[in-house]
């Protein structure tokens, strides 16, 4: 019980930090569409 526990709040931490690390590419490749003053490609 405390293993499944500890392992499922271990995958609930990955999946944090793949979500930050999402939205920060996201973020980033938007402002590389902006600075390009591609409006398309930035929405």
């Amino acid at each position: 019980m405390l293993r499944s526990r500890m392992l499922q709040l271990e995958q609930q931490a990955l999946n944090a930090n793949m979500n930050r690390h999402f939205i920060f590419n996201a973020l980033n490749s938007i402002q590389y569409y902006i600075n390009r003053q591609d409006r398309t490609a930035a929405n």
